[in-house]
């Protein structure tokens, strides 16, 4: 595009008698409406670019921004609201004072906190014996420090 753009502003805007010595004077004067659609087509084309790419970056971060905040209100609403399986499961973590245990992921309790973002997936390598490694990410297990409550723990429960 900007090849076509400064081609055709060279062609429509160097005067005539320094084409005549190329021999393209006849061939601009001929197709000179045309070289204009070219020029404006390449010009905008060149001018909204930048400008949609900006709109582009902007929106998504702006966007990305309030579904991140929006995800993690959903998350802390599940932490506030588990099941009796799954306060067992974090409780586990509270009361090891570790962020990573091993469990089965075809255990019908770790594949929610999973999909709500509480639990992650740490190491692709385990085996169905001893399982694998899962560990809860950063804002859960310092919203679970805050707040033990969550898993039917006190706070003189973990300084123990």
């Amino acid at each position: 595009m900007l090849a076509a753009c400064l081609l055709t502003a060279m062609m429509l805007l160097v005067p005539a008698p320094l084409w005549q010595h190329a021999g393209l004077c006849e061939l601009i004067a001929t197709y000179k409406p045309w070289l204009w659609v070219v020029f404006l087509f390449s010009f905008l084309v060149l001018i909204t670019y930048p400008l949609g790419w900006c709109y582009s970056l902007l929106f998504n971060s702006i966007s990305g921004h309030f579904v991140a905040r929006k995800n993690l209100r959903q998350s802390i609403s599940k932490l506030q609201n588990l099941s009796s399986d799954e306060r067992e499961i974090l409780g586990e973590f509270l009361a090891k004072g570790v962020r990573t245990l091993k469990f089965l992921p075809s255990e019908g309790v770790i594949s929610p906190l999973v999909y709500d973002g509480i639990l992650v997936q740490s190491s692709k390598v385990g085996n169905l014996v001893e399982g694998f490694a899962f560990t809860l990410t950063d804002w859960s297990w310092n919203y679970l420090l805050e707040h033990p409550e969550c898993v039917g723990m006190s706070k003189q429960d973990l300084k123990k």
